[in-house]
């Protein structure tokens, strides 16, 4: 009997720790599948964000694709602004998976689960269109402000059904011809207009979207100021709610230039709101947007920062919102490349038509992006000609070069170049003048002087061997092309001089 109930006794046993490694088990599982999610959403979104970045920084048309791979529960994707954002339920909840992008967006992406291929193009607006479309519908208004009795300050508001710029002008006049930009180039636009005499006022608003399509016709803001009434309206004394929003605290930025994300709330309208970064201004914003997301951009130099946000209500209220952490972990780059153009020297002649022009450059805190050719030339046929070619493999304090074949005439060139920082900082070099003697049909290198020429050197000589190159100039160069000496074994070795 004892030996029967000891046996039940371990069977119930075995069958609890059964129970207990299923359930450890199981939530195991269902935590790492959940971190997975939520990995895959954040790859999705930083992906998109830096692709979109990574075109902004070229010209209008230029398009990248980028593969992504949403994971299952998300529930909306939203592209707002600067943001993207994807909402997925995780963890018993709903949570949103955001990344920020330098450039203003527009357009979607997909939330079903599965894998993407999502093309970014870099519109004539400056707006990054994120997915494939051919929007022929222009954008519409949907919402405007102020409306009937208001009082001074006056800021003329309309939201769009889509990213657009939008203009206001007194007079209904064509989308060109309107005089006032509002600020704003997403959904949300609005323009001050300050303080105005008593009466009744009107104004047109026209928008064009980002595939240049424009409204056909306007739509107004009517409204009436009346001093009296509205110098009987009680002032408030309630100070703005100011919530921030991104980035979190503790957030790594290996960007020296930052969104900073917030929300403000009042009963009055917003004159001004403040970005502080250890207790000093980084940034503003006039008249932000209330109960909606704003965001002031700053610029941090590398190190740790306490930030946050402050705002002016029209009553003269201040509202501060909390404080939290930030590290900044670069250098801010305001100077510019150093470029220094090395050959043809200026004042020279070719009588080659393909010319390499060679160069130099450097910078101080960035690895250098791109460097272009400019040359600007008076043709001998008539006529001017403009060429740039640009390299974007550049490599610091080494000599470059850069090839173009030019027409018989006169040209003034000089070389640009941009770093590889977020504010694309441009350095020039100065500018020099070189001679083309011969047409694309009628050149040739005929000589050891020619061909040292084209090879960036100031001369060239023929003597008969590589020691007395080095007899005749130490430093001088030996080009492949001997044959354009032609003076026999005793003359038979080209020697350029630097």
């Amino acid at each position: 009997m004892k030996r029967g109930q000891a046996s039940y006794e371990y069977i119930v046993l075995v069958g609890l720790l059964l129970v207990l490694l299923t359930s450890i088990f199981y939530f195991a599982a269902n935590r790492s599948s959940e971190n997975i999610k939520m990995t895959q959403a954040e790859d999705a979104v930083k992906s998109l964000a830096k692709a979109a970045d990574d075109v902004y920084s070229l010209s209008p048309g230029s398009k990248k694709f980028v593969w992504i791979s949403i994971p299952g529960g998300v529930q909306e994707s939203i592209v707002t602004g600067s943001q993207l954002i994807l909402k997925i339920s995780i963890f018993d909840g709903v949570s949103d998976i955001t990344a920020l992008s330098r450039a203003t967006l527009a357009g979607s992406f997909p939330s079903a689960k599965g894998t993407y291929r999502i093309p970014l193009e870099l519109l004539e607006s400056g707006i990054v269109y994120i997915g494939s479309g051919n929007d022929t519908s222009p954008p519409s208004v949907t919402w405007t402000s102020p409306s009937g009795l208001t009082c001074n300050p006056i800021i003329a508001r309309a939201n769009t059904d889509e990213p657009a710029i939008c203009k206001l002008d007194a007079f209904d006049l064509s989308f060109e011809d309107l005089a006032l930009e509002m600020s704003g180039n997403s959904i949300g636009h609005s323009y001050n207009l300050g303080v105005q005499e008593e009466g009744n006022h009107a104004y047109y608003v026209r928008c064009r979207d980002v595939f240049n399509n424009t409204m056909l016709s306007s739509a107004s803001v009517n409204y009436t100021i009346n001093l009296t009434l509205c110098s009987q309206t009680v002032e408030e004394t309630d100070p703005p709610i100011v919530q921030l929003i991104n980035p979190p605290s503790g957030y790594v930025s290996n960007s020296p230039q930052i969104d900073f994300f917030y929300n403000v709330s009042d009963a009055s309208a917003i004159l001004e709101c403040r970005l502080y970064a250890e207790e000093v201004v980084v940034g503003t914003a006039a008249n932000p947007l209330r109960d909606t997301t704003n965001n002031i951009a700053g610029n941090l130099e590398f190190g740790n920062y306490t930030w946050q946000i402050n705002c002016t209500d029209s009553s003269g209220n201040v509202g501060n919102s909390s404080t939290r952490e930030i590290e900044v972990n670069a250098t801010l780059d305001s100077d510019l490349p150093i470029v220094i153009i090395e050959s043809p020297l200026n004042g020279s002649i070719r009588n080659f038509n393909l010319v390499k022009f060679f160069y130099n450059v450097s910078d101080l805190t960035s690895t250098i992006y791109s460097c272009t050719l400019n040359l600007v030339g008076e043709l001998d046929g008539g006529g001017t000609t403009t060429q740039e070619v640009t390299d974007y493999s550049v490599t610091e304090d080494e000599q470059e070069q850069l090839s173009l074949s030019l027409d018989q005439g006169n040209y003034t060139w000089n070389v640009s170049c941009k770093d590889n920082s977020i504010y694309r900082n441009i350095g020039f070099s100065s500018s020099w003048w070189v001679r083309v003697n011969s047409t694309t049909e009628e050149s040739f290198i005929n000589s050891c002087a020619g061909l040292c020429g084209y090879e960036g050197y100031s001369n060239g000589a023929c003597e008969n061997n590589p020691s007395k190159c080095g007899e005749y100039c130490p430093n001088c160069y030996l080009p492949e092309g001997d044959q354009y000496c032609l003076g026999g074994s005793q003359s038979d070795t080209c020697c350029c001089q630097p």
